[in-house]
């Protein structure tokens, strides 16, 4: 399973500076805790070049891919970055973050199972989570063309599911977020958690 993520991160990699944009365009802020959390990191080294942020992130799991981005994060000289090994619960990190980004939520069951309510609780007030899952919408579609076979491949082999608008819609109702996320249909499928004033 970790060999199927390493390729399908390396494969992404051409996709990040673009995804960056699309979060940029939605955090719209230079200062405040980044993290970037799960199993398909890779973003979080584009906006530390980018200086969007004060401290960085990366809250990884499943367990032993803390190594790959340690040396990653090492060989690309961004020494801002720390990693946290931690799992889908979270219930380690005592950090609280303005932005968190995890790609790769709601489809992968067979790897973690995304926890909504944890993830709020890691906000800081008027922190965003930007949760989801696609090429957004600045990535060029030779681009996209030129990844989707190879990434469908990988994706199955991790038991990537579907998911529809309607079942995130419930999910987020039946936990008490519905009126603190919206979701997004741009480039893929995303939920944007902000955490509000009590």
């Amino acid at each position: 399973m970790l060999e199927i993520i390493r390729e399908l991160n390396s494969l992404w990699e051409p996709v990040f500076p673009h995804l960056a944009n699309f979060v940029a365009a939605i955090f719209r802020r230079k200062t405040g805790i980044v993290a970037e959390a799960g199993p398909f990191c890779g973003v979080i080294y584009e906006l530390s070049r980018r200086g969007m942020g004060d401290e960085f992130y990366i809250l990884s799991f499943p367990s032993g891919l803390e190594e790959l981005y340690e040396r990653e994060i090492k060989e690309r000289g961004l020494k801002k970055i720390r990693v946290i090994p931690t799992d889908d619960s979270f219930q380690n990190v005592e950090k609280h973050f303005d932005l968190i980004f995890l790609r790769g939520a709601f489809f992968f069951p067979s790897i973690f199972k995304l926890d909504l309510l944890s993830i709020y609780r890691l906000l800081k007030e008027g922190g965003v989570a930007i949760l989801g899952g696609g090429f957004g919408r600045d990535t060029p579609s030779q681009l996209i063309d030129s990844l989707r076979k190879r990434s469908k491949i990988l994706n199955e082999r991790l038991g990537k599911i579907e998911i529809s608008e309607k079942e995130i819609d419930s999910l987020l109702e039946n936990l008490g977020l519905k009126g603190d996320s919206t979701i997004v249909l741009e480039g893929g499928i995303w939920v944007l958690l902000t955490k509000r004033s009590p």
